[in-house]
């Protein structure tokens, strides 16, 4: 098992850098929910390590992507202060954002739209420290993961977003 990236590091200084930033240039905070943290220290205590970052940039925008061995990748994007995540299994060529893997352990194949303002976080509700470990066992154990994940990106468009009528 590997450790968290150590103090004087250049990963524990890039990720400090990046994390660490205080306000952008619209106030907008860049620091990590304490579960986002959580879940970088889990990343690098078990083998996933740094492969990219970018950012700040623009409005507040930046990316962590960690790799394990395997060549699993897992991306973390803050974007103007919100924290989303998506996963690329080992030899896949695309990421899936993770509110569809969430979705997939879970069962669940309908999206409503969103009311009201978006949480910090994404998907809302959804621990990643907690979530993350078991959606990568998923994708490992379950039959054709790829072709369930997706049919609910699909299914997470049509509900998100409905088709509508030509006048």
């Amino acid at each position: 098992m590997g450790l968290p990236p150590q103090a004087g590091s250049a990963e524990f200084d890039t990720v400090r850098r990046m994390t660490d930033s205080g306000a952008g240039e619209q106030g907008l905070p860049y620091q990590p929910t304490a579960d986002v943290a959580a879940t970088i220290e889990w990343l690098t205590s078990t083998d996933f390590r740094l492969v990219e970052t970018r950012g700040p940039e623009g409005m507040g925008s930046q990316l962590l992507c960690y790799e394990a061995p395997s060549g699993a990748r897992v991306q973390l994007v803050t974007d103007r202060g919100q924290w989303m995540m998506s996963v690329r299994p080992v030899g896949w060529s695309s990421c899936y954002d993770f509110d569809v893997l969430v979705a997939a352990v879970q069962g669940r194949e309908v999206w409503e739209p969103w009311e009201g303002p978006l949480p910090v976080q994404l998907p809302a509700g959804v621990v990643w420290r907690e979530a993350l470990p078991e959606a990568l066992e998923w994708l490992e154990s379950s039959a054709d993961p790829k072709s369930k994940l997706d049919d609910l990106r699909r299914r997470r468009a049509s509900g998100i977003f409905p088709p509508t009528k030509r006048r």
